[in-house]
């Protein structure tokens, strides 16, 4: 799986996955980290929740996590955020094991 974000929230460390094109948060008590790599395109900022270290588009007042609150624009945006760090994963770790049909 590919970690979007990084929320270090007042409530806790929470990852960003993808869950059909929406932010799925889960705490970083339910993750194994198997590969501490960074994108790098990530950066970090600091905001009323904490900080977050993820993609820029990610750090605007704009950004909307959840699939059904984005614009056409912001999905775009999320759609190309999405496959580049996807796309940065399978460089460094080759692409994820597909199953036989």
């Amino acid at each position: 799986m590919v970690v979007l974000a990084i929320n270090l929230a007042r409530e806790g460390v929470f990852f960003w996955f993808d869950a059909s094109s929406t932010v799925i948060p889960v705490p970083l008590r339910l993750i194994d980290i198997v590969d501490g790599t960074l994108s790098k395109t990530w950066v970090a900022t600091h905001n009323s929740d904490g900080i977050l270290l993820g993609p820029p588009e990610f750090t605007t007042s704009s950004f909307e996590g959840d699939l059904a609150d984005r614009t056409d624009d912001g999905y775009r945006t999320y759609i190309e955020v999405r496959s580049r760090l996807f796309a940065e994963s399978d460089a460094i770790n080759g692409p994820p094991a597909r199953s036989r049909d």
